[in-house]
């Protein structure tokens, strides 16, 4: 489970005891529609206090799927993660085109089943990729200099740290070595060759999060450029992304507003910005600027963005920080947000389970609520897939 992943499966019970001590909860029936969010009427059975309405069965908060947990504890019926994972892995350490061949078999059938998750789709990906003559390889690196450095990330020293996340996320023994081990030393030099910091207390969870936010499959699955057109950017505008991970929508961003805009990546999590910041001096983006930032102030000066966006970002606040931080992490992106600037947050949907995804869903009417309390006014809501929301925001 990544990073991120683990902090919010403990985060979200904490939260739906909150919630249900602290809201009515109204149940109706759906006939003709129910009006829920800023400015819902309250139903007159309810107890005083605010209220959520509830129309139907549906959770308004999801927790996320529990992970796979290694060989020897496969869940009924996905007994190709192991051989998918397990050919790749032996395909990397001989070379041997069968052990591909039989890897990527394993991940179309877990895809024609509905079954490949977020890290299985990327090493799918890798192995179609592995699998293309050599020309082909090259050609498309040329072609997107971003994808290239992934490639090259996960392909430097014979392929070293897939081989480490393949062992350590997937086999018989899948728990990393930890400080003091006689693993520990060999693993931590694979993870900083060529000089990489790579900061990190859970170093399975960094690379699986690196795997999976810039998947170059995840166009197809989450529509990118279509959220991105909706956006409207014009150069030499200003782009806040917090949590950015490593830079899947900054590098997008950093196209709409041109070499005179300028693109705040932030993220709380040292590897995915140093991730960033490499792969933007790689591919010589230089109106990206990346940094750490803290929980609950995203540290941006006064009125300076036209965009601030959030991708899997709110549940965070909504569901880990207590009202103290979550109201400064608000407040600090309005003062941040020029006085037609936009706040756009891209959310999982909790209606909607078409694609696995560890991460947890959250009603969008719970999100609209509360930043109403925060001094902002819903403007629009976009699905372009239907496991994902965005919603358009303005300061008041």
């Amino acid at each position: 489970m990544s990073a991120r992943s683990k902090l919010l499966a403990a985060a979200a019970l904490l939260a739906i005891v909150s919630f249900l001590a602290g809201y009515g909860v109204a149940s109706r029936a759906p006939s003709g529609g129910v009006e829920t969010g800023p400015g819902a009427a309250e139903p007159a059975d309810t107890a005083t206090g605010p209220t959520a309405a509830i129309p139907d069965s549906v959770s308004l908060v999801q927790l996320p799927h529990l992970p796979f947990q290694g060989f020897d504890d496969l869940p009924t019926g996905e007994d190709d993660i192991a051989r998918g994972t397990g050919e790749l892995l032996r395909y990397l350490e001989s070379s041997q085109a069968a052990h591909l061949e039989d890897a990527r078999a394993a991940f179309q059938r877990l895809g024609d089943a509905g079954r490949l998750g977020p890290a299985e789709e990327a090493l799918a990906w890798l192995a179609d990729f592995l699998a293309l003559p050599e020309g082909e390889r090259a050609e498309r690196l040329r072609d997107d200099p971003v994808l290239a450095f992934y490639v090259d990330f996960w392909s430097a020293g014979d392929f070293g740290r897939l081989k480490l996340f393949l062992t350590f996320r997937y086999g018989p023994d899948a728990q990393p070595p930890a400080p003091g081990d006689g693993e520990w030393d060999r693993f931590v030099e694979v993870l900083r060759g060529d000089g990489w910091t790579f900061t990190t207390e859970d170093p399975v969870g960094a690379l699986e999060d690196l795997l999976v936010m810039n998947n170059p499959t995840r166009e197809a699955r989450e529509a990118s450029d279509e959220h991105l057109a909706a956006l409207a950017l014009a150069p030499g505008q200003v782009v806040v992304d917090v949590g950015s991970g490593p830079g899947h929508f900054s590098f997008k961003f950093a196209d709409g507003v041109g070499e005179t805009g300028r693109v705040h990546a932030l993220d709380i999590v040292p590897v995915y910005v140093e991730y960033l910041e490499r792969a933007a001096g790689a591919v010589g983006v230089g109106s990206i600027e990346a940094r750490v930032s803290e929980p609950a102030d995203i540290g941006v000066a006064e009125g300076v963005a036209d965009l601030v966006f959030l991708h899997s970002v709110y549940r965070v606040s909504y569901l880990g920080m207590p009202d103290e931080a979550r109201a400064g992490f608000a407040g600090s992106i309005r003062r941040a947000m020029k006085p037609d600037g936009k706040l756009v947050i891209v959310e999982n949907d909790p209606r909607r389970t078409d694609h696995l995804d560890d991460g947890p869903r959250i009603a969008p009417d719970l999100i609209a609520g509360q930043l109403a309390h925060y001094g902002f006014r819903l403007e629009g809501r976009h699905q372009f897939v239907p496991e994902r929301y965005m919603l358009v925001f303005s300061p008041e």
